[in-house]
């Protein structure tokens, strides 16, 4: 039988991910994305492996794509 405390270990490394990289996406979306983003089934990976290529994706994907919130296309003029 599996380890149990896999899960909570699993599930908190995948929240840390979620709330750093994409907190505005639900979770149905972000694991749709990911899903497509593989394009394969990863119903037999292991937690381990799921979540390596669950960081990759995350670090490769997602991190790595400009924040629009990160760019300021206008800046008010300093009061004098």
């Amino acid at each position: 039988m599996r380890d149990p405390d896999r899960i909570d270990d699993f599930t908190y490394h995948l929240a840390e991910l979620w709330k750093k990289y994409c907190p505005d996406w639900r979770f149905a979306q972000l694991m749709s994305n990911f899903f497509s983003y593989y394009r394969c089934d990863l119903f037999y990976n292991e937690e381990d492996l799921f979540m390596e290529k669950f960081e990759c994706y995350i670090y490769n994907e997602v991190a790595s794509k400009p924040d629009p919130d990160d760019f300021c296309y206008y800046k008010p003029e300093e009061n004098k």
